[in-house]
């Protein structure tokens, strides 16, 4: 039988290049939060899974050998997205852990980035891409991390991002950061030596770091590229990296989301090479202008995708960290929360207990919101509400509200997701929203007070 492959984030660039190498010689789960309307390739089947889910997430990995991660949040899912990409990133790796942990799946392989070797200033982005990848190492399913430099590839979004540019500026400003070298790598060998840590136990609970064989600078990536492209460009440099300009102007004239270019702009200030350690791996000997040719000669069979439906997307989804001060766990930090929102009210919320597992939020009399207590999918580390009625919720079977324990009780995750508020949009967006995030922001300073203090005031 042939081994069972489960990518999350398959419909992205690295992802199907992975189907389209792969399908024949793997079974594979392609996981996406699109649905595919049909698929060209044989072995592969195409699974709608919410990964912020961790039920869902949980049965998708079902009977899988080797999951492949390849989730980045960078950009918004839900009509209204509260919360950094970062804490997003990090739930969501948390609940892939918990998931392949509890299928018994054999090896998680994770694609991030190169890290740097000095980790005190990484960039927000990077910053993410190692966490992710200590989270999903805390589990017990062994974790082969590759860290890879900038991937090109037909359907890349580098190289996209950088033919856009150069495309509509015949002047180009190249910051200081531009100098920064980096050490490419295509995506046939990227994909070659991912196929070498399938199953190998050799890379179990190893971190790698791959790239081309030679380095070049971002000014020198964007040279080669005018010219293969054929046209004839200005180049001004500039003594200054100026990253908030150069997110603005790149997002601008790329005609790319500024969600998805900010994090990529402050990584780029980092030298993406790989050092000179035993685990590190040069891949190949294709020249540069051979990876450019390759992007502009292939293309990725087209998959159909059909984005959520406009009740999925009309939804709510906050994501917030905090940090969890000694003596609380996220189980603890969850029950209290209910009690505090009516402490801080002075009275006018009050909480009611029904049948021990069923909080009402109430207001002068008004049951506001309902949040039933799920016992059986809570422990220590995970609290977990449903938001099952009130008069701020519309639609009342999906939405839910979870407290989780991330990198070992470090931090506290507080997350909303699926919530449909009853306010218009507009309305919602400039006030309750707005109060939703203050209301965190001063529950987790009441839960970083001195543990003394903060343990005294839990009342349940």
């Amino acid at each position: 039988m042939k081994r069972k492959i489960a990518i999350a984030g398959a419909s992205g660039f690295v992802g199907r290049w992975i189907i389209e190498s792969m399908h024949q010689e793997y079974e594979i789960l392609a996981l996406s939060r699109k649905t595919a309307i049909s698929t060209i390739r044989q072995n592969v089947i195409w699974r709608t899974t919410d990964l912020y889910s961790l039920t869902d997430t949980t049965a998708a990995l079902k009977d899988v050998d080797v999951a492949i991660y390849l989730i980045h949040s960078m950009l918004p899912q839900t009509r209204l997205t509260q919360g950094s990409f970062e804490d997003m990133d990090l739930l969501l790796a948390d609940n892939f852990r918990k998931a392949a942990s509890q299928q018994k799946v054999k090896q998680i392989i994770y694609i991030g980035g190169i890290i740097p070797n000095d980790t005190s200033k990484l960039s927000k982005h990077l910053e993410s891409r190692l966490e992710v990848e200590e989270t999903l190492k805390q589990g017990d399913v062994p974790v082969t991390s590759i860290r890879a430099s900038i991937v090109i590839g037909p359907g890349g979004s580098s190289f996209q991002l950088m033919r856009n540019l150069i495309q509509n500026l015949p002047v180009l400003i190249c910051p200081k950061w531009t100098s920064n070298a980096c050490q490419p790598v295509d995506i046939r060998e990227l994909l070659a030596f991912l196929s070498i840590t399938i199953g190998n136990s050799i890379y179990f609970n190893r971190s790698v770091n791959v790239g081309g064989p030679k380095a070049v600078t971002y000014f020198e990536l964007m040279k080669k590229t005018a010219a293969l492209l054929g046209l004839k460009r200005v180049w001004l440099g500039v003594p200054i990296n100026g990253v908030s300009f150069s997110k603005w102007w790149v997002s601008k004239f790329s005609s790319t989301s500024y969600a998805l270019v900010s994090p990529l702009i402050e990584s780029l200030t980092h030298e993406m090479k790989i050092g000179e350690k035993e685990s590190d791996q040069w891949l190949g000997e294709i020249s540069l202008e051979s990876t450019l040719a390759h992007v502009q000669a292939a293309k990725l069979p087209a998959i159909p995708l059909r984005i959520n439906t406009p009740e999925e997307r009309n939804t709510v989804r906050s994501v917030q960290r905090m940090t969890a001060a000694q003596g609380w766990t996220a189980f603890s930090i969850g029950k209290y929360y209910p009690y505090w929102l009516q402490k801080k009210s002075f009275g006018l919320l009050r909480i009611r207990v029904e049948k021990k597992q069923v909080y009402t939020l109430r207001l002068v009399g008004i049951k506001i919101l309902e949040l039933s207590l799920i016992e059986e999918r809570s422990n220590d580390d995970r609290l977990l509400y449903f938001i099952t009625g009130g008069l701020l919720v519309k639609r009342r079977e999906h939405g839910w509200l979870e407290f989780r324990s991330v990198l070992k009780g470090k931090f506290v995750i507080v997350a909303l997701h699926e919530f449909v508020p009853t306010i218009p949009w507009t309305f919602y967006k400039y006030s309750q929203a707005l109060l939703h995030l203050l209301v965190m922001k001063s529950f987790d300073r009441s839960i970083n007070r001195s543990p003394e203090q903060s343990l005294t005031m839990n009342v349940f």
